[in-house]
């Protein structure tokens, strides 16, 4: 008996040590992926390993863009991602920066955006926006015009992560009210962060940060996806990092200092898929009014 209370203690303390590792997993880690401005190698080079992946994705497009020449998507390109179950939302109608338009442009930019794109895309319901340039995060103006237009959420700015709760970035000041919503209650007041406010990574820029060199370009990304991550007691995904990749290119001389190298985008999916990230769409998210936060959904990834 005096050798087995020792290995019963010790049990218990792996059962005890287990369980409590389970209810910080509750969640396993995730990224939001995403696709900007139509380019042509995102249909016949990322979609290959997202489907190999069984990886989501949300393709933000701007309408007029689409059967622009041979380096962007045709039209039949954006149905095929669509049947295929992949996430279409609107990127404006001509890639225009929102903060710079009248009225008249700006309603062009958002709400004709959508009527475009669902014409285009039959039985698509584009309900996400995500404005050129990031620029509008600031902007009351221009994010309610978002909202006006019948878009439920958005994303808008730069951030290493968007946090579900829409709390926890350095900048939002301590007495600003819990929840995602547009104003402060009660108020006309922009909250810093709010549901047309979900901020994103350009991952093409750590590309152009290590002057193309793969290995710290992977460095890089490795280093966003896992410090992005924030679980709440329960074990719940509260933060994390929604990736946004533009023009996909085979040589550093094809980048033009906007391009991310087709192996950097290769290996960081390979790094996903090895560490089992979840990798969703930004129609993943699911919004709650009744309380003003984000929500992962319960199941496995894939389109």
């Amino acid at each position: 008996m005096a050798y087995a209370t020792p290995f019963f203690i010790f049990v218990i303390f792996i059962l005890f040590t287990s369980v409590g590792q389970m209810s910080k997993s509750k969640n396993k880690p995730a990224v939001i992926l995403t696709f900007d401005d139509n380019w042509v190698n995102q249909y016949w080079f990322a979609l290959p390993i997202l489907e190999k992946n069984n990886f989501n994705a949300t393709f933000f497009v701007y309408c007029l863009g689409m059967n622009q020449g041979p380096g962007l998507m045709t039209s039949n390109q954006l149905r095929d991602l669509y049947a295929r179950g992949f996430d279409i939302e609107s990127h404006s109608m001509t890639h225009a920066d929102l903060t710079k338009l009248n009225a008249k442009k700006l309603d062009y930019e958002t709400a004709q955006s959508k009527t475009c794109l669902e014409d285009m895309v039959p039985g698509a319901n584009i309900t996400i926006y995500a404005p050129p340039f990031a620029q509008g995060d600031d902007n009351s103006t221009v994010l309610a015009k978002i909202r006006d237009s019948g878009f439920e959420f958005a994303r808008t700015g730069y951030s290493k992560s968007a946090h579900l709760r829409c709390a926890a970035d350095w900048y939002v000041t301590e007495n600003q009210s819990a929840g995602c919503q547009l104003y402060e209650p009660g108020t006309q007041k922009l909250k810093l962060r709010n549901l047309y406010n979900l901020p994103a990574t350009d991952v093409n820029s750590f590309g152009r940060e290590s002057n193309q060199d793969p290995v710290k370009t992977q460095a890089l990304f490795e280093k966003l996806v896992n410090d992005g991550l924030t679980y709440d007691d329960a074990g719940n995904l509260v933060e994390l990092s929604i990736l946004t990749y533009h023009d996909l290119v085979p040589t550093a001389s094809e980048t033009k200092g906007t391009g991310l190298l087709q192996q950097s985008f290769k290996d960081q999916m390979q790094y996903l898929k090895d560490n089992d990230f979840r990798v969703l769409s930004m129609r993943d998210l699911q919004y709650h009014p009744e309380n003003a936060t984000f929500t992962m959904p319960t199941a496995g990834p894939g389109p």
